[in-house]
């Protein structure tokens, strides 16, 4: 099993979450964590279906980590989270 870096980042305007993972064009929005990740995975899955998965996979191979971390980007506090990749292909 693979587990997946999620870039969690929340909109203090707006309210709501975007999910994204680094190096991939595909982003998911919502009011909660849970919500922005369940539309991330459907981003990544039409990612897979326009570019396939190769390309998919060669892209997350320099970004996959298996444990929960935090840090501070820009000022901003950005939480990282796991998503199980077998999840999404």
């Amino acid at each position: 099993m693979q587990w997946l870096s999620v870039e969690l980042i929340p909109d203090p305007e707006l309210g709501g979450f975007t999910a994204r993972i680094p190096d991939i064009p595909a982003y998911g929005e919502g009011m909660t964590e849970e919500q922005a990740i369940a539309d991330l995975k459907q981003a990544l899955q039409g990612y897979v279906e326009a570019f396939g998965l190769e390309d998919a996979l060669g892209q997350l191979e320099r970004d996959c980590a298996s444990r929960r971390r935090s840090r501070t980007d820009g000022g901003k506090a950005v939480s990282w989270s796991s998503m199980d990749s077998s999840s999404i292909f």
